[in-house]
């Protein structure tokens, strides 16, 4: 992957690649890699809740971008 963004994923911090159709994420550094799978379960927890219990939402996750990767 070639990441073109750093930013967050709730509290995982990751990196973005923005060149494809949908973004790609992986995290910051390979240790951190059950960080990102607690936050995607998380995410996907509420999203699962909000989807069963509020008509009408548009389910979407939570990925806030810091910046770009300086190469």
């Amino acid at each position: 992957m070639k990441a073109t963004h750093k930013g967050w994923m709730l509290f995982a911090p990751v990196y973005v690649d923005l060149s494809h159709s949908a973004p790609v994420i992986c995290p910051r550094h390979a240790s951190l890699g059950w960080l990102l799978s607690a936050a995607v379960w998380c995410q996907h927890s509420v999203i699962g809740y909000l989807s069963a219990t509020r008509r009408g939402y548009v389910p979407a996750y939570a990925i806030k971008l810091t910046g770009r990767v300086q190469r």
